[in-house]
């Protein structure tokens, strides 16, 4: 899990992974019928050894969670496939809430060649 603001290394690869931003939720609230789902967007931060850091925006889906694996959007880069598995707090409605207090899961696999 990457929470805000902080940072995740994974030795074995010398992979750095920052959770950004929460680049906007457009998810459709709890409690609320809407025309469609929506989605919510976050940025990370990877980089690899002593390559640069690139930006990858990754997104979800309204009422989609950890568990809901057909439904997560796959981003391809560097040789690693990321998906956003679950961004928290869902929004409720009304509702209003500070992206710093956001967390994210992540899940990051190296792809085989």
């Amino acid at each position: 899990m990457c929470i805000r603001d902080s940072s995740a290394y994974f030795p074995e690869d010398s992979l750095l992974l920052d959770f950004i931003d929460v680049i906007n939720d457009g998810r459709c609230p709890l409690f609320v019928q809407c025309f469609w789902e929506g989605q919510a967007e976050i940025s990370l931060g990877l980089r690899i050894g002593h390559q640069p850091k690139i930006r990858i925006p990754l997104k979800i889906f309204g009422y989609v969670d950890v568990e809901d694996s057909a439904r997560h959007v796959a981003t391809d880069t560097l040789g690693y496939q990321l998906k956003l598995l679950a961004l928290n707090p869902y929004p409720v409605h009304p509702g209003d809430y500070d992206f710093n207090d956001y967390t994210a899961t992540i899940s990051i696999a190296k792809k085989r060649r």
